[in-house]
Formats: C-alpha cells, structure tokens, sequence
C-alpha cells in the first residue's frame, strides 16, 4: 500500500503545488501542515485516500484547487478533511497536469523516459 508518511512535506511554505499517483492509499498526519502556499492537489486515486489527523489541514481550501480523476468527484466530497475544498475538478486524469508524464498514462514511471529518449533520438 502506497503512502505518504506523517509530516512528510510539513514546513515546506513554498510548497505550491503536489501531485500523487492512484496507488496512495494513505496520507500521514500533518503531512502536509504548514503548506500555506499550495495552489493545486492532484489525487489520481479513484477512492480518497484515508487521511491521518490535520494532513490537509493547513492548506487553504478556499485558494487550492482539488483535482480528481473524472467522475470521483462525489467520493471525495464526502470524506473529512477532503470535503473542505471549495474548488474541486475532475481534470486529475488529464496528462497536462503531470509534469513528465510523457507517455500520457497518468502516471510518472520509467516509460516516460523511454518515451522521452525515444522523441529525443527523432523516432
């Protein structure tokens, strides 16, 4: 199972914005307090993950945009702490909003390099 441990991205201010795949199943306490600045929070998980106390607490729900995959929309917004987002999309399965997914699977992996060198050699 996929995580993101306690206090994993606490104190990082400039923090603007965070992207995680579908496999995160979990996401620690205070993982991510005190990111005041963060704009953007993509989930490409289907199912919201289980939140430990405050893990979302100090981003600003009423400045940060959540982004689902297409149709969850109404999962998260039935679940503590994510439910408190006042912008929420399904556009999280759309490859634009993943830097480096250059195979467009929605997901950040080695065939995005393989991708990559691929276009690099001219092929």
């Amino acid at each position: 199972m996929a995580k993101i441990g306690k206090w994993a991205f606490s104190g990082c201010r400039s923090l603007d914005y965070f992207s995680f795949g579908s496999g995160v199943k979990e996401i620690g306490q205070e993982a991510f307090s005190d990111c005041t600045a963060m704009t953007r929070l993509i989930s490409l998980a289907p199912t919201p993950p289980v939140c430990g106390n405050q893990a979302l607490d100090d981003i600003n729900k009423w400045e940060c945009t959540l982004s689902v995959p297409s149709g969850c929309i109404g999962y998260y917004q039935q679940v503590n702490q994510w439910k408190d987002f006042f912008f929420v999309d399904d556009d999280a399965d759309t490859p634009a909003y993943l830097v480096g997914d250059a195979n467009g699977n929605g997901e950040i992996e080695i065939g995005d390099v393989t991708t990559i060198l691929t276009i690099m050699a001219g092929n």
